[in-house]
């Protein structure tokens, strides 16, 4: 071990040689320290105001998000409804083509009948008594 001795010495001296620098850096080190704990601070500080900010965001988000759902909701009824309607308006044009469909065949059946009853009128042997008609 007595070899090693000298090493220990010249690392000695080194040592003895940093001591003052150690010492003379150490104020400023603490000095650093400080004002990273005040940036620690600060930071600490934002995020705390970060997360408050982000709390009162979120609140008119969530009331947008369940109004969004209330409209969807509605948007849904109100598509219900047309379908609905459109159902029926269909069923209403049908039956309007029957109407109109009946009234063609009621129109010319009435002609017939009137012609009918002026070819009687004339060509038989009808004649009126207090406003009738008898053939």
């Amino acid at each position: 071990q007595l070899h090693v001795l000298p090493w220990q010495l010249h690392v000695l001296q080194w040592q003895l040689h940093v001591l003052p620098w150690q010492l003379h850096v150490l104020p400023w080190q603490l000095h650093v320290l400080t004002w990273q704990l005040h940036g620690t601070r600060f930071t600490m500080a934002t995020a705390r105001v970060t997360m408050a900010t982000t709390h009162v965001t979120m609140a008119p988000t969530r009331v947008t998000m369940a109004t969004t759902r209330v409209t969807m909701a509605i948007t849904r009824v109100v598509m219900a409804t047309t379908r609905v309607t459109m159902a029926t308006t269909r069923v209403t044009m049908a039956t309007t083509r029957v109407t109109m469909a009946t009234t063609r065949v009621t129109m010319a059946t009435t002609r017939v009948n009137m012609a009918t009853a002026r070819h009687t009128f004339y060509h038989g042997n009808c004649t009126r008594y207090h406003g009738n008609y008898t053939c």
